[in-house]
């Protein structure tokens, strides 16, 4: 697994390509287990913190090799942003695949240009990079610690 994170200069837009977008995505694997621990069970939860709103973590779908989230805030009782990423646990790499209700996603893109969907990734991916080092920064964190969702 890595274990620095990449510095910023080598996300830079300027150095679009595959290679620079894997980078990214093992990066993200990298913030995201830092905020989720790998051996988290739980179907939802809330990380709650005194800089931020209260981020609601909700597992999507788990496999033997990636888990789908969904990590939102909730704003005036609506999910926003509602960004839905994959962690691939054999390969280290995590993706944003989207946003929960909106199209178009990662996973629904075939027939549209490939420099397009190309930049798309970078850009979804890119935000997810950046929001899991805000989460960070701002305390929040899935530990066994964290309180779970009781619904009534």
């Amino acid at each position: 697994m890595m274990n620095t994170i990449v510095h910023q200069q080598t996300l830079s837009p300027r150095k679009l390509s595959f290679a620079a977008l894997m980078v990214l995505y093992e990066e993200n694997y990298v913030l995201a287990c830092r905020l989720i621990p790998r051996n988290w069970r739980r179907k939802q939860a809330v990380s709650h913190s005194n800089d931020d709103l209260s981020l609601h973590l909700r597992c999507i779908n788990r496999d033997k090799f990636t888990t789908l989230y969904l990590m939102t805030y909730y704003i005036e009782e609506r999910a926003e942003p509602g960004l839905l990423f994959r962690l691939y646990h054999d390969a280290v790499l995590a993706e944003a695949v989207g946003f929960a209700g909106h199209e178009p996603t990662v996973d629904h893109m075939d027939g549209m240009a490939p420099a397009w969907v190309f930049r798309h990734k970078w850009q979804l991916n890119l935000f997810l990079n950046k929001w899991l080092r805000y989460c960070l920064g701002r305390g929040h964190d899935f530990t066994p610690s964290a309180k779970p969702i009781i619904h009534r």
